[in-house]
């Protein structure tokens, strides 16, 4: 099976390629763009990756952001896969998109008055606007609530961690 490549400096990240209403996109799920926000990170400012894999299958939709679950919207699904490490992204690209063929860029942050969603929700799944629109989308993923936005003034816990995850 092909899978398209994305070739970094020291990475690969593999994706899969999607058929969309006679368009064609690949899609990259779960693309980790930070350390993990736990133990001493908990409440600190996002922190560079320290560690890239040689090679990264992103194919599989990441784990939402720790968040109190219950709700206002009705249409909103409650029985998400919730996880203190989550701070990945998702990346759809027209099959066409390369250096000599560059591509508008929408980098979608999720609503949710920094209490919930996440990227695992279908409204926020590229792969329309990607193939429709000839554009790539990004969507990411940044801490909630308490874990995002708790502050109490020291150097334990600064303030607007989920802030700085999407900066």
């Amino acid at each position: 099976m092909f899978m398209p490549v994305v070739n970094l400096k020291k990475s690969q990240i593999f994706g899969r390629t999607i058929e969309f209403d006679g368009y064609r996109v690949n899609e990259y799920l779960g693309i980790r763009y930070a350390q993990p926000p736990v133990g001493s990170l908990r409440f600190q400012r996002t922190k560079k990756l320290r560690f890239v894999p040689s090679q990264f299958k992103a194919l599989n939709i990441p784990p939402a952001c720790l968040q109190y679950s219950e709700s206002p919207y009705p249409w909103y699904v409650n029985g998400l896969y919730k996880s203190e490490d989550c701070l990945f992204l998702n990346i759809w690209t027209p099959v066409d998109a390369s250096p000599s063929n560059q591509k508008a860029v929408l980098f979608w942050i999720h609503g949710g008055g920094f209490r919930f969603g996440s990227i695992q929700d279908q409204l926020y799944n590229g792969v329309p606007l990607a193939g429709i629109g000839d554009i790539i989308v990004v969507t990411v993923n940044y801490r909630l609530g308490a874990f995002g936005f708790l502050t109490t003034g020291t150097k334990e816990a600064p303030g607007n961690a989920g802030l700085w995850d999407i900066l």
